[in-house]
């Protein structure tokens, strides 16, 4: 491996793509103290994830907790060559995340999987796409699955599973934390406001999302 990347092979360019996100700032539409990077954010969501997960759910396979950690830690990595897309944009109409998300999935087929060895090619995309589902593989095909089913028939390393739900509430928490931290330290907007708002409206009171009441985790949190 250090042969290829010294002599700039394939994987040198690969990992050059993954070293963008440093230089991506979240929230790039508004002043916010600490600046945050895309790749910073990534690993952050990876550690809540592994962290948030172990604690709620002590029974998980080491698989499941691999798996997780992978697919946080990989959720944004078609930002590399898509860049951000900030989510008014995204959100502007019900049907735009999903073409977006389509997009993002070509996108990543013709600029990144050809820079990927053939070995772990299919375990990035399977970390990349859909990434906040909770899913499993099954007779070779990737099935969305229940949370109950993640704890009871899929437990195991054979079938690959992952809280992608999980990661989706990590997600929005990074979020939730960047925008009120920077507000509480006097730099704000109304795009940190409103954010900051629309992350804790997201979760209702009393939803349970992968055996953890969001709303009141997060308003403990932030209160």
């Amino acid at each position: 491996g250090l042969q290829k990347l010294m002599t700039h092979q394939k994987e040198f360019d690969f990992l050059l793509k993954i070293e963008q996100l440093r230089f991506q700032t979240r929230w790039n539409q508004t002043p916010r103290v600490p600046a945050t990077s895309v790749l910073g954010h990534c690993f952050y969501v990876a550690i809540m994830t592994l962290l948030l997960g172990r604690e709620s759910n002590p029974g998980m396979c080491d698989r499941r907790l691999v798996n997780n950690f992978f697919c946080a830690l990989f959720h944004d990595l078609p930002e590399s060559v898509t860049r951000d897309i900030i989510s008014p944009v995204k959100q502007a109409t019900d049907a735009l995340p999903n073409i977006v998300k389509i997009i993002e999935d070509e996108i990543v087929s013709k600029e990144l999987v050809p820079l990927m060895e053939d070995f772990y090619v299919n375990e990035v995309i399977y970390y990349t796409n859909d990434e906040f589902a909770n899913r499993i593989i099954k007779d070779g095909k990737v099935q969305h699955v229940s949370w109950e089913e993640l704890n009871t028939k899929y437990n195991s390393a054979e079938y690959e599973p992952i809280d992608g739900r999980l990661v989706r509430v990590c997600d929005h928490f990074s979020a939730l934390m960047e925008a009120d931290i920077s507000i509480k330290h006097g730099i704000t907007s109304d795009h940190l406001t409103k954010g900051r708002e629309a992350t804790l409206e997201h979760y209702k009171p009393g939803d349970i999302i992968d055996g953890i009441n969001v709303n009141d985790f997060f308003n403990k949190i932030i209160l």
